[in-house]
């Protein structure tokens, strides 16, 4: 039997936020460019930056089967501007349970990996640390180039400018 989630409880925004970030019970898909790939959520700007995503905005497609909603996140921290993010997008916060569509946190050891199911996305892939800072991408790349010599050139010249930070 598929376990009930626990939702998060609703908060009323406080009163001197007059630009509160609103909670969306829709969720808008954008397709992807490849065949055979699935859509992403639509995350789009804050109200209060004033501004909207346009790119690909024209090609938007609303969740609406409700076999699919509502989307769970789950998050080991209250981090504001994920949750905010989630939430605007027609997220809804899971606080216990593995029903979740988005976890985000700490990276997933491997039996926790396995057990995901194909709906669910996470915001840390094995071993991303290994390309994700700057002094573990380095120490790839020398690595790289001792064991491969010439033939690792190119890629790594191609890093130069993000490792330097230019």
């Amino acid at each position: 039997p598929e376990e009930e989630p626990e939702e998060e409880p609703e908060e009323p925004p406080p009163a001197e936020a007059p630009q509160a970030d609103p909670k969306s019970d829709r969720a808008f898909l954008l397709p992807s460019l490849f065949r055979d790939r699935a859509a992403t959520v639509w995350l789009d700007y804050p109200a209060y930056m004033g501004m909207q995503r346009e790119q690909g905005r024209d090609v938007l497609v609303e969740l609406t089967d409700p076999r699919l909603k509502p989307l769970y996140f789950r998050s080991e921290k209250n981090i504001n501007c994920i949750t905010n993010a989630c939430k605007r997008s027609g997220f809804k916060r899971l606080i216990k349970g593995q029903s979740f569509n988005l976890y985000w946190g700490r990276h997933l050891n491997e039996k926790a990996l396995r057990a995901l199911n194909p709906h669910q996305a996470v915001n840390h892939f094995p071993g991303s640390y290994g390309i994700g800072r700057k002094d573990y991408l380095w120490r790839n790349l020398s690595r790289m180039q001792r064991q491969h010599g010439e033939r690792s050139r190119p890629l790594a010249a191609s890093l130069v400018p993000v490792l330097s930070g230019n």
